[in-house]
């Protein structure tokens, strides 16, 4: 039996020049990139949308709360089974929530974003996780209210809705009184646990 040749390999790549796979990695990379970014920009923009909208619908007029709530549900892709969890820990779905709004024991003055504090997308870029931290101002019960709380929503892409994503979860944590300029927060029990 004869020895079998030894196949002939041409270079016709320049040795400096990048790998295929190194080319087709890149440009994975850099298209993930793009698209992660440009997620990014959507989530953002749908948190302060909804924190708008929010606080659009807390300061109407009782006769136009319960269009609004219901423009509020259809724009945001809010669903019979979302929940709302309050600060108490309890949980509140979209009639509830209305309920609360219409008591008219709450009435909303402000409610600002300070900070949009993390934006994480899951599952391929069809989920996503947003923790924003709010400063609002309001009166409970004939008792004025000034506090920051973080909220964290979770959402799902729906390329049909109007910002491209719709709520799924929301969690508000128990709000805190605003530290003014220059004082510092009393740290006493986080440092009991640290």
């Amino acid at each position: 039996m004869l020895p079998l040749a030894k196949p002939i390999r041409y270079n016709l790549i320049p040795p400096d020049h990048p790998s295929p796979d190194k080319l087709r990695n890149t440009f994975v990379t850099s298209a993930c990139t793009a698209s992660m970014a440009e997620a990014e920009q959507e989530l953002r923009e749908f948190v302060r949308s909804f924190n708008n909208a929010r606080l659009d619908i807390s300061t109407s007029p009782p006769t136009e709360v319960k269009t609004k709530f219901a423009d509020f549900c259809q724009e945001f892709g809010i669903q019979d089974d979302v929940f709302f969890i309050r600060p108490s820990g309890n949980p509140a779905t979209p009639e509830t929530l209305l309920a609360m709004i219409e008591s008219g024991e709450t009435e909303y003055t402000s409610q600002e974003i300070r900070s949009i504090d993390l934006v994480r997308t899951f599952c391929d870029g069809n989920g996503a996780v947003v923790t924003f931290t709010q400063h609002a101002k309001f009166i409970y019960k004939g008792k004025n209210i000034e506090d920051i709380a973080m909220i964290t929503v979770v959402l799902e892409k729906d390329e049909e809705s109007q910002h491209k994503w719709k709520l799924v979860h929301s969690h508000r944590s128990p709000g805190r009184r605003p530290v003014a300029v220059g004082q510092k927060r009393n740290r006493t029990i986080r440092q009991q646990f640290v």
